[in-house]
C-alpha cells in the first residue's frame, strides 16, 4: 500500500469532509488487490475520513496502480459522489464483511 498527500488548486464542486469540512487536501491511497490490479481511493488529509471504507466497488481500479492526476481526479469525483449519497448505495462493508442492506 502506498500513500501520498496532495492538494487541489480548485476545490469547487468537491464535497466537504463530513467530519472536518476539508475539501482541498487529500491522501491518495493505492492498494494492490491482485497480481495485476490495484485500487485507488482518497482519504481526508486532516482527519483521515474514508468514505470508501463503507462502500464496495467504489474505488478506482488501475492495472499499474498509478496515482497520476487522472486517477486522483477520478477518485476525488467518487469521493464527492459517495459523500453526496451518504453511502446509501453501499451493500457491503469492506472492513467487516457484513452486508449493509437486506
Amino acid at each position: 500500500m502506498t500513500k501520498r498527500g496532495f492538494a487541489l488548486k480548485n476545490s469547487s464542486g468537491v464535497a466537504k469532509c463530513p467530519k472536518c469540512g476539508n475539501n482541498k487536501k487529500f491522501i491518495a491511497v493505492c492498494d494492490q488487490v491482485a497480481e495485476d490490479g490495484c485500487e485507488i481511493w482518497v482519504e481526508c488529509y486532516s482527519c483521515n475520513y474514508n468514505p470508501f471504507a463503507e462502500s464496495s466497488g467504489s474505488c478506482i481500479e488501475s492495472v499499474m496502480g498509478s496515482s497520476d492526476d487522472c486517477n486522483l481526479m477520478m477518485a476525488v469525483d467518487e469521493w464527492t459522489s459517495l459523500i453526496e449519497k451518504g453511502n446509501k448505495g453501499s451493500v457491503f462493508n469492506i472492513k467487516t464483511g457484513r452486508r449493509l442492506i437486506k
